[in-house]
């Protein structure tokens, strides 16, 4: 049976491990690269996972199959800014079953959750990642932009909680 799950504080060895898993299988998708990744001592690692843990905070998804990880997301909260999306990952071996859209869609529900009025924001490629996130429901803010790492021009997209229906009497 498939899960999603928050990644818990005292996981650091597991987002460790998915995060170096992921950059490098997908180096192109981060901002970080993977010799950077390596060079943080395991204090840095326990403090990410800490802060992605805390009430009211970002959090990272993980979609386990069959006993294994198969990807993850990481929800952004930021203070006043909208949400964010970031570091969709999926195992090369699982890819085309359907889990990074259930990702997104788990994002989408613990903005919706938090805030009547969420907004979620991401970067992508200016590619079929495009088409992936408007499936998800995501729309283009036609900002477009050049990825500093690798040249690729990349463009904003937005998600908005659809409004409350109002009951018959108006209210």
């Amino acid at each position: 049976l498939d899960q999603i799950r928050c990644l818990q504080p005292d996981e650091w060895p597991l987002l460790k491990s998915l995060r170096l898993r992921a950059l490098d299988s997908d180096p192109q998708t981060y901002w970080e690269t993977s010799e950077v990744a390596r060079t943080h001592d395991d204090t840095y690692w326990i403090g990410f996972a800490r802060r992605l843990s805390v009430a009211d905070s970002s959090r990272m998804f993980i979609l386990e199959h069959e006993k294994c990880v198969a990807g993850f997301v990481f929800g952004v909260k930021c203070d006043s800014a909208p949400y964010r999306v970031g570091g969709l990952w999926i195992d090369r071996e699982q890819r085309g079953k359907g889990f990074g859209s259930a990702l997104v869609s788990r994002v989408i529900a613990w903005a919706a959750s938090e805030t009547q009025d969420a907004v979620i924001q991401l970067w992508c490629p200016v590619d079929s990642t495009v088409s992936f996130y408007e499936k998800c429901g995501f729309r283009s803010l036609d900002r477009f932009r050049t990825n500093d790492h690798d040249g690729r021009r990349i463009v904003e997209m937005e998600w908005r909680c659809p409004p409350q229906a109002e009951d018959s009497k108006g209210r």
